[in-house]
């Protein structure tokens, strides 16, 4: 993971949580997934991560459920 300074953090959340609404299934998924990382150790994040979570297991495509799978399967293992 990159050692960013908070406020760059910051900019880099607000990025990913904009592209869990991006037209393109892939920058969805990657933006969860590397949203999913940041809530390993910034807990504030777990609750949307969770709630996305949620959204992406009941979509329609498969490539955001399987994605949404693994991820829930990663914080289940972190804790």
């Amino acid at each position: 993971m990159f050692d960013w300074n908070p406020e760059e953090q910051e900019r880099v959340v607000k990025i990913l949580r904009l592209d869990l609404e991006h037209p393109n299934t892939f920058v969805r998924a990657w933006a969860l997934d590397s949203l999913a990382m940041f809530a390993l150790r910034d807990k504030k994040l777990r609750p949307i991560v969770e709630r996305s979570v949620k959204n992406f297991e009941a979509s329609a495509s498969k490539a955001l459920s399987a994605r949404a799978r693994q991820i829930r399967a990663r914080l289940r293992e972190s804790g």
